[in-house]
């Protein structure tokens, strides 16, 4: 699990061995306790149940500074911290070799340090939210056109794509 500090460019992992809601929670438990209370936290995050738990409910109830914002599945490369584990996956994770998972967990927890110590910089968005808005919209319609398909009778829905 992973969180990335746009403001600072540095990140905060942990490594374990389910992605559970409890898991979750113990992690932003953990992240959190890094934070100044009074920070408004935005999170970004993706679909998965634990994330909607009905601990997690309880947990933003809790925890009314921070909002919770899911992307769609297709749209991952909003989520800043699947571009920062793309780093370790092309610098040192894609062809190594280790002998075991811990010196997997080690290599990861080594490329966060080195990160946060060496290369950590503000993530600067390069593209305005209307840019964004428009370009969801183009998807969108294309989306939208592709289920329809003209036929003798007209537009007709194309059933095969959506079974």
């Amino acid at each position: 699990m992973a969180a990335l500090d746009v403001a600072a460019g540095t990140a905060v992992g942990r490594m374990v061995p389910r992605h559970r809601s409890q898991e979750f929670l113990a992690f932003l438990d953990h992240v959190a306790s890094g934070i100044d209370p009074a920070t408004e936290v935005h999170v970004i995050l993706d679909n998965v149940s634990s994330h909607k738990s009905a601990e997690m409910h309880e947990w933003l109830r809790d925890h009314p500074r921070w909002s919770f914002h899911f992307a769609p599945t297709s749209a991952s490369w909003t989520n800043a911290v699947e571009g920062f584990f793309a780093k370790p996956a092309r610098r040192r994770l894609k062809h190594a070799i280790f002998n075991s998972l811990d010196g997997c967990v080690a290599a990861i927890e080594a490329f966060i340090a080195h990160h946060n110590a060496k290369e950590a910089q503000p993530f600067t968005w390069s593209r305005t939210p209307e840019d964004l808005m428009e370009s969801w919209k183009r998807g969108y319609q294309k989306i939208e056109a592709s289920r329809y398909s003209h036929g003798s009778n007209g537009y007709q829905l194309n059933e095969s794509i959506h079974q």
